[in-house]
């Protein structure tokens, strides 16, 4: 999804949690949570230095990467550019999951649909917007921490969170210094348009 730095929206949804609840919140990493990062890099430089996760956490606990929809087995040749969506997970289930495992035994069976080498040279390094989710144990893992950072969801997956989830009038949450009604809430016409969200654990 390419967005527009300057078309960023300015207000926060600040949304007020206890930590018995806040599990709920991490169907927003699994729709996406949009990150505004340094972009033009390898994915290891983005994995390391734009998201700040450790060499050893990527080796024991994202087994999958999916970058714009591809699997990605070489973290150095792939490149993160303004508008992609970046995909992490721990090792999935049964034969897809070994499939598509980076590095994997059987990654030669899906050669055609893996991400290939990019050109360095192709993205200048810059401030974009990067779509992430995060499936399973890493959710688990990574959820927190970056959902009390800033970050940005489209309207449409706000709505279809509060749809799904039914947050409670006890879980505050204020658009800027007004409080947030989430049952009046509606994405309206354009499903692209963009809430600037934190969550606060309280």
């Amino acid at each position: 999804m390419s967005v527009k730095i300057e078309s960023l929206p300015a207000a926060e949804l600040q949304i007020l949690v206890d930590a018995p609840r806040y599990p709920q919140f991490l169907q927003l990493v699994q729709q996406g949570i949009i990150l505004r990062r340094q972009v033009g890099c390898s994915l290891r430089s983005f994995l390391l230095d734009q998201l700040r996760l450790s060499p050893q956490f990527i080796e024991e606990n994202i087994q999958t990467i999916f970058l714009d929809g591809k699997p990605v087995d070489d973290l150095d040749r792939a490149h993160v550019k303004d508008g992609c969506t970046l995909a992490l997970s721990a090792a999935m289930p049964g034969l897809v999951g070994a499939t598509m495992r980076r590095g994997g035994f059987y990654a030669s069976l899906r050669a055609q649909i893996s991400h290939g080498p990019d050109d360095p040279n192709a993205s200048a390094t810059a401030q974009g917007c990067v779509t992430i989710k995060f499936f399973n144990n890493v959710a688990h893992l990574l959820g927190k921490a970056f959902l009390q950072d800033t970050f940005f969801i489209t309207s449409k997956n706000l709505e279809d969170f509060i749809r799904w989830s039914r947050p409670t009038d006890d879980i505050k949450a204020f658009l800027g210094e007004k409080p947030f009604d989430w049952k009046a809430f509606r994405a309206g016409n354009s499903n692209d348009e963009l809430v600037r969200v934190r969550l606060k654990i309280v």
